[in-house]
């Protein structure tokens, strides 16, 4: 999954959406690169992995698109 954009859906991910996001924490394996869409890149698969058989979506208000490639 790839992040094209989107901080508020980050939030929502880690927040409401069961993503773990325990790993994209400083001194964490996935911290770095320190940005919003490779943080929003890891969360949003987390998710999406966690969630699909439940029903779960990637589309995070437009904010990912599922992907054949890392």
């Amino acid at each position: 999954m790839v992040c094209q954009h989107g901080g508020a859906a980050l939030g929502w991910a880690c927040q409401h959406g069961r993503a773990d996001c325990s790993k994209i924490q400083p001194n964490q394996p996935c911290f770095l690169p320190n940005t919003i869409k490779d943080h929003a890149s890891f969360v949003f698969n987390d998710y999406y992995q966690r969630c699909k058989s439940k029903g779960g979506n990637c589309y995070f208000n437009n904010a990912a698109v599922i992907t054949a490639q890392p």
